[in-house]
């Protein structure tokens, strides 16, 4: 027994297995008329599926690859932010350069090396060509998910990148740049991410609770607590209600970096970094510091390892300095929080 029903414009048959099992097989088409002539042609042959057979089915059913990432990108509007389907978009177009008018089931695990000649024409480093894969990556396993596919087309290998140390910002780097700020706000902004940890996102997916912040929506899509220090607190309500775009954030540590007179690749994550640092000397343990900072796995905060903890300790012995660095004129004067901030 078949039936047909239409999902976000698209129609899809249901085969209906032993045992209570549900195939649903996408037409790859918004035109009834052309659904209604692949239905029957699966619904004539639906004994070939019971008995075992359905990947020819599958294969002369499954939409074009083009038709899938527009299927995939219009779910990731509903559910991610605009700069992220940029991202996404931008990635998913060299999947479309490499197989143009291809079906997804026609892509092979043998096909990876087209998808990497792609990303040799610009000549992008290793990893911003990471970065693509892994989007790509997500696309693969969406299609998989949303019966689009049997199999994702191939597994993502990304390319080898040389492992660098993170990019930290020196106390007296942090003191320059605090004291060339003289927008309240914007000071107060920057002092949460350094002494939270947080990605630039997740500030307006926080919440305060006490002497804690509660990230809701984070990049490995579990919540996540973060301790807030007491002296921290008002520069945080300050953050929440300013809100600053990332954008301009960037932007502004990139302005204030170079006024400072501070060398090399350090960018507004440099913040995150410097976080991770001292909490790492603080505690010793790695595991501590992944929950933290919401790592996946610990092998991504042990980057933070690699460096001596002696030298460590001297270049940071001066730190708590940092909290007395630059008098910020008080809230009392500026805003009225009193009914915002819990006693």
């Amino acid at each position: 027994m078949a039936s047909m029903r239409k999902i976000k414009g698209r129609y899809y048959i249901r085969i209906y297995l032993e045992k209570g099992r549900i195939k649903s097989l996408p037409t790859g088409t918004k035109n009834l008329k052309e659904a209604n002539r692949i239905f029957k042609n699966i619904k004539d042959r639906e004994f070939e599926v019971k008995a075992g057979l359905r990947d020819r089915l599958l294969t002369e059913s499954k939409p074009m690859l083009t038709e899938c990432i527009e299927m995939y990108l219009n779910d990731c509007s509903k559910r991610l932010a605009s700069k992220t389907v940029l991202n996404y978009t931008y990635a998913l177009q060299h999947l479309r350069n490499a197989f143009k008018g291809v079906k997804i089931n026609d892509i092979r695990s043998t096909d990876q090396s087209r998808l990497h000649k792609e990303f040799e024409k610009p000549k992008y480093n290793p990893t911003t060509v990471n970065i693509n894969l892994r989007a790509i990556r997500a696309f693969f396993n969406w299609i998989v998910d949303n019966d689009l596919s049997e199999r994702v087309p191939f597994k993502i290998k990304m390319v080898k990148t040389e492992k660098e140390n993170p990019k930290f910002l020196l106390p007296d780097e942090l003191q320059a740049i605090y004291k060339l700020m003289d927008d309240y706000e914007l000071k107060s902004t920057f002092r949460v991410y350094e002494r939270t940890g947080m990605r630039l996102a997740e500030l307006n997916n926080s919440r305060r609770e006490g002497n804690f912040i509660i990230i809701t929506k984070t990049k490995g899509k579990r919540e996540r607590i973060v301790p807030l220090d007491s002296d921290i607190i008002e520069d945080y309500e300050i953050a929440k209600i300013r809100n600053f775009n990332s954008d301009y954030l960037s932007h502004q540590f990139t302005k204030y970096k170079r006024l400072a007179g501070i060398e090399g690749k350090k960018t507004f994550h440099s913040l995150r970094h410097t976080y991770a640092i001292r909490k790492w000397i603080e505690t010793r343990d790695i595991y501590t510091v992944k929950e933290l900072l919401g790592h996946s796995s610990v092998v991504v905060t042990e980057i933070y390892t690699k460096m001596p903890i002696d030298f460590l300790k001297e270049v940071f012995q001066t730190d708590t300095e940092l909290n007395l660095i630059g008098s910020r004129r008080t809230l009392l004067d500026k805003l009225d929080l009193s009914s915002i901030i819990p006693n």
